[in-house]
This record gives C-alpha cells, sequence and structure tokens, in this order.
C-alpha cells in the first residue's frame, strides 16, 4: 500500500501547534528553517510535526526513507512540538536524509492534512496568524481561526445552524475540506458577500432561528477555545 493510503489509517489526534498559542498575533515563535539543506515554512515545519507527532506507526513506516530503527525513534521521543528546535531533534533522533525531508515537506500537507486526524490541526500556522481581510472585513486571528474550525469540524447540521448557510452551501464547504486558511474558504463557490456578512453576525437579516458562526458553533459547541 502506498504511503500516502497508509498515512490515513492514522488515528490519533492532537495538534502540532494549539491554537491558543497563536493569539494574539504575532506571539507564536517560527519553526520553520533548513535541515540538511530542505527549507521548511513555518506552515510546512507544523504540518510535518503534527504528522510525526501523531501519525500511527504504520503511516510513519510507510514514508521513504524511515525505517524501522528510525520510527522506533521517533516513536519513543515524540512529542516533537514544542521543542526549542523541533525539527532539529526530530532529524537528529531519525538520522533523516534530504530525501525524507523532502517527502515530509511535500507529501505532508495533501495526505495527513486531507484525513481527520489532521484536518483541522493543518491550518495556516504562520507568525501572523491565521487573521486577514475576507468579505470587506478583517477578521482577527482568534476569530478566524473560529471561522475555520466550523468550517473544517461542523457537521451538515451544525454548518445550517449558522445564518446564511443552506443545505447547498453546506456542501460545498464540505466538498472544499480541508479548508487551511481564509483564502481557501473564501474560494467556495456558495459564499458571497451576503453569506459572509450574515455568518459573521453583522447582517443577521431575516434570521430568526440561526446566528452567527461565534453564537451557533462556539457558543453552542462549546469548542473555538482560541477565542
Amino acid at each position: 500500500m502506498k504511503w500516502l493510503q497508509l498515512i490515513a489509517l492514522a488515528l490519533t489526534t492532537g495538534c502540532a501547534v494549539e491554537t491558543t498559542a497563536l493569539a494574539p498575533k504575532g506571539a507564536c515563535e517560527p519553526v520553520g528553517g533548513t535541515w540538511a539543506g530542505v527549507s521548511f515554512s513555518d506552515e510546512q515545519a507544523n504540518n510535518a510535526l503534527d504528522f510525526v507527532d501523531h501519525a500511527s506507526i504504520d503511516a510513519l513506516l510507510a514514508v521513504r526513507g524511515l525505517d524501522a530503527d528510525a520510527v522506533r525513534g521517533l516513536v519513543a521521543q515524540r512529542p516533537f512540538a514544542g521543542r526549542a528546535d523541533p525539527l532539529g531533534d526530530m532529524v537528529a533522533v531519525a538520522g533523516l536524509s534530504s530525501k525524507s525531508l523532502t517527502v515530509l515537506r511535500e507529501g505532508t500537507y495533501g495526505a495527513w492534512c486531507a484525513t481527520a486526524p489532521g484536518a483541522s490541526c493543518c491550518l495556516d500556522l504562520g507568525c501572523e496568524g491565521a487573521g486577514g481581510p475576507i468579505a470587506h472585513t478583517r477578521l482577527d486571528d482568534a476569530d478566524a481561526f473560529a471561522v475555520l474550525e466550523w468550517a473544517n469540524d461542523a457537521s451538515l447540521e451544525e454548518l445550517e445552524r449558522v445564518c446564511g448557510i443552506g443545505p447547498v452551501t453546506a456542501s460545498a464547504i464540505v466538498r472544499a475540506r480541508p479548508l487551511h486558511n481564509l483564502r481557501e474558504l473564501e474560494r467556495v463557490e456558495q459564499l458571497g458577500p451576503h453569506q459572509w456578512a450574515q455568518l459573521l453576525g453583522d447582517d443577521l437579516g431575516a434570521c430568526t432561528e440561526q446566528a452567527s458562526v461565534f453564537t451557533e458553533w462556539c457558543g453552542l459547541a462549546g469548542t473555538c477555545e482560541c477565542r
């Protein structure tokens, strides 16, 4: 079985960087850098760390260049996230080659981040945070994480509880997952300026039984800890 398929068998959960650590804006420390000649952006490094820290042993063994001894070392020493030099420690423990690092960098985003364990973790985790302009307004880091968490994790029913989101729009959001940043969410075809105003609570309009993401998802589901 190919390593991309094996990664999908990983069943553990958790994120390399907790969303609470990224607010307020600029609070996080960058973890990107270059190891064995392979450069990682902050996002690529966080996603690779999330994979190594939480993937199943079979998924790790499926990565080209990770033999049984390297995987045993990684599992014994993880988690690496939160250390002063997490990727450096990971490379030292496993003796990772540039080829293996390249596989981790290029493959993690599309494989681990597309599975249930990784989808909600693999956001844009650069030190600029997730906030930014969206549909003629601007979200701070905490609000952006809340909206992305809702878009990635809510069920169809939970999506439709938000003002402006009907069955067609909810289905379009689910098809677009995983959504790693506001830009990707903004490109969902059914989300126009009117829907954005409603789901953010700026214009609830005729919604009598629905409210914003921050009320319907964060308030009732008890999530959005970054807020």
